[in-house]
């Protein structure tokens, strides 16, 4: 530096100019926190752009959640010890020589429950027919969105408000995947699947009726999908594998199953298989009768036809009781288990000739309870022999069955060698064969 003097002056001294880097101007750049749950362990770092690193966090309003502190490095962490949304405003200051501050409002919503979906299955739908379900979750915070992944039945659609909604134009069962988000952006998935059916004609209960009735309740079969009754064809479960059945098409099967099914069963009601449409008192109705005729017209034509055409003629007491026990065929009523061994006994006369003390007439034989070959099991391999020649004498497809039915075994002769426990038979037509 000089001054203006005649003789000029002059002085001089060094300095030094320090210019600091920064990447603009200080922000916080945590736009949210996620949701804590109660007792749960915590822990979510904040973090900041622009200014002078490092920086140095602290509250500087608000309340956080109790149990849980911010460091001065920026986290916040501890284990929530209360419920409820916590709402707080935190301060970052950069480390220049002249420091830069800024704040930021955030909330935390401590729950007690995750967020999880709480539809465990969804109802079965039938085929035309307007179908309405909602989808629930708990925990997180709500409102909820929804979506989902996978394959839903045509005519159905999931609304982001957990709506399931449509007319199905297609039968079957159909899996997929629906996803739940709260307002915080937590999801929960749940695999689920929707089994829409087709409706019962007259063809489904005609099929039922001609493949199936033979052995089977409508009713105890209830809910039998056509993949179910297919497998037990294919895997000849309970002698299912029979030329007949193997011979039903997917269509046909799918109709058996449509007759099974809960929006079908109206067609089958009391009368169906009680001859009423009231349901009795589960005392027999009361009856003291022990006519044969008069009884099977009450208690077993509904399901067996008339007295003169009826498929179990022949029918033993023993075996009838065995099946009211046992409840097969859904025969465990309490009208039917009302009834007495002397009423029971009548009902197998009647059967035994076709007649009770009424005036009707029929012939007991093989093919009036059991399918003749070879439509059934392993009939269709003895197709040439008579029903004597493996069960004895008494057994005819046309004449009257003198032989008993040993309360439901099936009776083979011993000649023939027949092993009912192990299943074997070892003769000399085929040796030793498991059947």
């Amino acid at each position: 530096m000089t001054d203006s003097a005649a003789t000029k002056a002059s002085v001089s001294k060094a300095l030094s100019l320090t210019v600091t880097a920064t990447s603009g101007p200080l922000t916080i750049s945590t736009s949210s926190l996620v949701n804590a749950t109660l007792g749960t362990a915590y822990s979510q770092a904040l973090s900041a752009s622009g200014g002078k690193a490092p920086y140095t966090w602290s509250r500087s309003a608000g309340t956080l959640p109790t149990g849980l502190t911010l460091s001065s490095a920026g986290v916040i962490s501890g284990t929530p010890a209360a419920n409820g949304t916590f709402s707080f405003t935190v301060k970052v200051t950069d480390s220049a020589t002249t420091a830069a501050t800024t704040t930021k409002s955030l909330s935390i919503t401590v729950s007690s429950v995750p967020l999880s979906i709480t539809t465990a299955s969804l109802p079965g739908g039938s085929l035309g027919t307007a179908y309405s379900q909602t989808l629930s979750a708990t925990g997180g915070v709500s409102p909820y969105s929804w979506s989902y992944n996978g394959t839903l039945p045509a005519g159905i659609l999931i609304s982001s408000a957990g709506s399931v909604t449509g007319t199905p134009t297609a039968a079957g069962t159909y899996s997929f995947t629906v996803l739940v988000a709260d307002s915080k952006s937590t999801t929960a998935t749940k695999a689920l699947s929707l089994v829409i059916t087709a409706p019962m004609t007259s063809a489904s209960k005609t099929l039922f009726n001609n493949n199936c009735l033979a052995c089977h309740s409508a009713y105890g079969l209830q809910n039998t999908t056509a993949s179910q009754i297919q497998a037990a064809i294919t895997g000849n479960v309970g002698g299912m594998g029979t030329t007949q059945l193997k011979a039903l098409s997917s269509t046909d099967v799918a109709n058996i199953s449509a007759a099974l099914t809960p929006p079908a069963a109206p067609a089958w009601n009391c009368a169906t298989c009680h001859g009423s449409t009231t349901p009795g008192s589960g005392s027999g109705s009361g009856t003291t009768s022990t006519d044969g005729a008069t009884l099977y017209a009450t208690y077993c034509a509904s399901c067996h036809g008339s007295l003169t055409t009826s498929n179990k003629l022949g029918t033993t007491a023993a075996l009838i009781q065995t099946g009211i026990t046992s409840n097969i065929g859904g025969m465990g009523t309490p009208a039917l288990q009302a009834l007495t061994s002397t009423q029971i006994q009548a009902i197998a006369t009647a059967l035994s000739s076709g007649s009770g003390s009424s005036s009707s007439s029929g012939t007991a034989t093989c093919g009036s309870c059991h399918g003749i070959p070879p439509s059934t099991g392993h009939h269709s391999t003895h197709n040439s022999y008579s029903c004597a020649t493996c069960h004895g004498t008494g057994y005819s497809k046309t004449t009257v069955n003198t032989a008993t039915h040993n309360n439901g075994v099936v009776n083979i002769a011993t000649t023939i060698g027949w092993n009912a426990t192990a299943n074997t038979c070892s003769n000399s037509c085929h040796g030793t064969k498991t059947w």
